[in-house]
């Protein structure tokens, strides 16, 4: 009798981190100066994240990932923070426009 192997992965929408799109991330992470080994590694993996799907064993077109933030990622409380000041900052630069 043949094996078979299966993968399963689920993908939580209601993650902040996981709707914001990784070029974002890392121009954060740019300005914030953090930098180094640990960041360029993470860097390469999201730039080339690609997904492939098979649904019943019919293996569907590839597709590059830009969205989400790894399990685990030890850079997701302070991106999270960073992105959420930003996005304050240009929300109220918005509003300040709008009020002259």
């Amino acid at each position: 009798r043949e094996r078979k192997t299966y993968k399963v992965i689920t993908i939580d929408s209601k993650e902040a981190l996981d709707k914001i799109q990784h070029i974002f991330k890392i121009k954060t992470c740019n300005k914030l100066r953090i930098e180094g080994n640990y960041f360029n590694v993470k860097k390469v993996i999201r730039e080339k994240a690609r997904v492939n799907i098979r649904l019943n064993s019919k293996r569907l077109k590839a597709f590059c990932l830009k969205l989400g933030t790894g399990q685990g990622c030890l850079l997701s409380p302070l991106l999270f923070r960073a992105v959420l000041s930003s996005s304050q900052s240009n929300m109220a630069r918005k509003r300040h426009k709008a009020i002259d």
